[in-house]
Order: C-alpha cells, then structure tokens, then sequence
C-alpha cells in the first residue's frame, strides 16, 4: 500500500510538471498587431462608394452575431461587429473584432480590431461547457489576421462586381 501511494505521488508530481507548461501556454504576451487595416483605391464620388460598403457590408454580415452597428452616410463611415470561430488542436474560440468602414472620393479604409477572446473550449480544462475571457496570443493573433486579410479582400471583390444594375 506504501509502495502505491509513493508510485501515486511520483505519477501526480510528473503530470504536474507536465500539464503546468501547457496550461499557461496561452498565457504569454502577444507581440503580433491587434489590428488589420487596408485602404483601396476604387472609382466614384464618396456617396456612390458609401452605398456600395452599406450593401456589401450587409451582405457579408448578415448573422445575428455580426452586424452593421452604425452608419452615418453624411460623415461616410459605417461600423459594426464581427464574430468568428476560431479552432486551435487544444482550444476552440469565438473571436469579436469592430469593423470599420470610412469612404471619401476615389477609395475606402477597411479596419478590423480585436475586440474580444472567448475561450469555448479546452482539450487541459476539466470544466467542460464553459466560457472564459482570455488574453489573446500570437497563434491567435495570427490566424485572426489571416481571416481579417480574407475578410477585406473578399469585400473588395464585392466592391468591385457591385454596379446599380
């Protein structure tokens, strides 16, 4: 019985040291930009760009998560909410960036910030089920600004096939 329980804590002291690295994995500071932004040349007056972001803006963001939040057509600028999953081999993630849109004669800007990291899933926690606010990393920042470069450039394929007719 002595010998099992010293096999135990030898075991548990092992799985401590191995599991404690991995826990904190995520927990490093990230050093890759929060931020994506772009600016696209593109034909027409501030009005006729505007209109083409509000439809294609609407088009792309069209689920109850991510949406158009505001527009203000006068001072040419829309901003809304985007949410998307994100998988990582040991953890799952819904990730909130702010999108915005400003347009003026003859081009556009596109911005996309992180708003906010939920961790939905952990393959170290025992906790399944629940949701917790993490700090994002750089294997997260970095698949995020893989999808915001998508993300703008499919937008700008938008743009450009968008016409009146």
């Amino acid at each position: 019985m002595k010998n099992l329980k010293t096999v135990l804590g030898i075991v548990s002291l092992f799985a401590a040291f191995i599991m404690l690295p991995l826990a904190c994995a995520t927990t490093k500071d990230a050093t890759l930009p929060m931020k994506y932004e772009e600016v696209v040349d593109i034909s027409g007056s501030k009005d006729a760009i505007y209109t083409k972001a509000n439809l294609v803006f609407v088009d792309l963001f069209n689920s109850a998560k991510s949406v158009l939040q505001y527009s203000d057509k006068e001072a040419g600028v829309m901003k809304g909410k985007y949410v998307s999953d994100l998988s990582l081999p040991t953890a799952t993630y819904e990730i909130c960036s702010i999108i915005d849109v400003s347009v003026k004669d003859g081009k556009y800007k596109i911005a996309m910030t992180l708003s906010d990291v939920t961790e939905t899933y952990n393959l170290w926690s025992l906790s399944a089920g629940q949701t917790r606010k993490v700090a994002p990393n750089d294997e997260i920042l970095a698949k995020m600004n893989e999808k915001w470069k998508n993300l703008a450039a499919e937008f700008k394929l938008r743009m450009n096939a968008y016409t009146s007719w």
